[in-house]
């Protein structure tokens, strides 16, 4: 729910039902072995006998801390927080920051050694040299006054003057590509990387057929202007030890503007880069159509007037994660729907169900400190009358996913670069913790992490395949300040962008 920030084939075939089947064999086979070893570990870390006598309510003991992390957790309340400033080639330079006031509760208490916190407040303020701004506040209360419930609301206010937008569907996986200067009398360079292509899109060009424009610009092509206003919240219940079944409501306002006959200033494609100071000077020029008006008149999308879009959401995880901030060891799976209607106040009417798996495996445990292999594999489905720009949203009851692009899945691709009525994508890192750091009575632990990400969207569930794949390839750093706090500094390129993320939290 955070604020994120970042520096900057032919055909397409059905997946045949004999393999659709064995890849669900092989889940199943995956998900009952990892069950089968969850079992074992838990039963070396506490016996069941003890734990229920101890707890006000049952929880596996898998979710029990490392007695190593135990021991340091810190009692009582304390704040960590991050100031920023960071540049984005598109949104311009970012300064704000992000906060937490996290109480820890006593070591007296029977759910310390299990719960990330007893409640965490969190405050996001950031701006940005283009007039986007990010507020938003929260509380998280796991296990509410040692109860099986959990709370957690947020309230935010986003507004960004350049959301991008490439279009809905499988059409967005084709490869970016641009005239050389804007000029389509020039061979049309295929393959280009982001930068390439929006330099070329901010030259002037002759108005097309039948445009009242005589000269335009593509500058904000796939470009718009979106303003939300959102509040969130859900409640969920710990039953049978490791299962939570969750209830909740989401309220969205969105504003949508276009950039659409908007003067602003071009490179002339003659004098737009020329030795000489007093040429080389760009042109107040109005934009052409945008792909979003494109789209729009050929009815391949709707939500252009924006307005509400609230929804009931429902979910059941299985939840066996040592220490959710940071997890060693465990699995995280889920399943989850929500359902937008008029009834409920929106606009629309569409529903969505998605599938989620991560885990987490400590591996080579004689020979390094803490080297953590975790994955994450999700699959959503939307159906219905979708708005455009909830495409992306996807709900999980660890936060929501934003897809494909930006930091929470495709790294190394601008957000929203791939949207569509089916998103599939997976992730993968290596979390190595090579050293620890305490300072009077703060604790730091650093860990470095190769990471591999991947993705795709697709028109239809029938049309589900292996082909397509979006990839990049991820370095990062982590900062664990008191456990519970993760600082990320992430690289990411891929074959047509490169990216720098910082943020307040794992990737999953």
């Amino acid at each position: 729910m955070y604020k994120n920030f970042y520096i900057s084939k032919k055909g397409f075939y059905p997946l045949q039902f004999s393999l659709i089947h064995n890849l669900y064999f092989l889940f199943i086979i995956f998900f009952s072995f990892s069950l089968f070893s969850e079992s074992k570990t838990a039963s070396k870390i506490e016996p069941k006998s003890e734990s229920k006598t101890k707890l006000p309510f049952e929880i596996d003991p898998s979710k029990k801390m490392d007695e190593e992390e135990l021991e340091s957790k810190k009692e009582g309340s304390f704040i960590t927080g991050l100031p920023s400033i960071s540049s984005d080639p598109i949104t311009g330079i970012w300064y704000g920051g992000s906060g937490y006031f996290i109480e820890n509760g006593k070591k007296s208490n029977p759910l310390f050694a299990y719960q990330p916190y007893v409640y965490r407040v969190s405050v996001d303020a950031y701006q940005s040299s283009t007039a986007a701004k990010f507020y938003g506040a929260g509380v998280d209360l796991p296990y509410f006054k040692n109860s099986p419930y959990r709370i957690n609301i947020y309230g935010a206010y986003d507004r960004n003057l350049k959301t991008q937008y490439f279009g809905v569907g499988e059409e967005t996986l084709q490869p970016l590509s641009h005239y050389p200067r804007n000029d389509n009398t020039q061979e049309r360079i295929n393959n280009s990387n982001f930068d390439e292509r929006d330099h070329a899109l901010s030259f002037r060009r002759k108005g097309r057929r039948g445009s009242e424009l005589p000269i335009v610009t593509d500058k904000f092509y796939n470009e718009y202007q979106a303003e939300q206003s959102s509040f969130t919240s859900s409640v969920d219940r710990t039953f049978w030890g490791k299962f939570r079944f969750a209830l909740g409501l989401d309220i969205f306002k969105t504003v949508i503007r276009r950039y659409d006959n908007v003067w602003t200033k071009a490179k002339d494609p003659f004098f737009g880069e020329t030795n000489f100071p007093l040429i080389n000077v760009d042109v107040p020029t109005p934009n052409g159509t945008t792909k979003l008006t494109e789209d729009v008149e050929a009815k391949k999308i709707v939500g252009l007037n924006g307005g509400y879009t609230n929804f009931l959401k429902i979910g059941l995880a299985y939840d066996t994660r040592d220490f959710e901030p940071n997890p060693r060891r465990g699995i995280f799976a889920e399943i989850n729907f929500i359902k937008v209607a008029k009834a409920l106040g929106s606009d629309y009417e569409y529903q969505r169900s998605f599938a989620h798996l991560k885990t987490f495996n400590q591996i080579f445990p004689k020979y390094f400190q803490e080297l953590v292999f975790a994955t994450r594999l999700g699959l959503s489905r939307v159906t219905g009358e979708v708005p455009f720009f909830h495409y992306r949203y996807i709900w999980s009851l660890d936060g929501p996913i934003l897809a494909l692009g930006g930091d929470a899945t495709t790294k190394g691709y601008k957000q929203d670069r791939f949207v569509g009525s089916v998103t599939g994508f997976g992730n993968m890192e290596l979390r190595w913790r090579f050293a620890n750091w305490n300072y009077k009575e703060e604790s730091f632990a650093f860990q470095l992490v190769p990471a591999f990400s991947l993705g795709r969207v697709w028109d239809k569930i029938e049309r589900l395949n292996l082909q397509g794949y979006k990839y990049s390839y991820i370095w990062g750093l982590r900062i664990i300040w008191n456990q519970s706090t993760v600082i990320s500094f992430d690289y990411a390129w891929s074959r047509e962008d490169r990216q720098f993320f910082l943020n307040l939290e794992h990737n999953f």
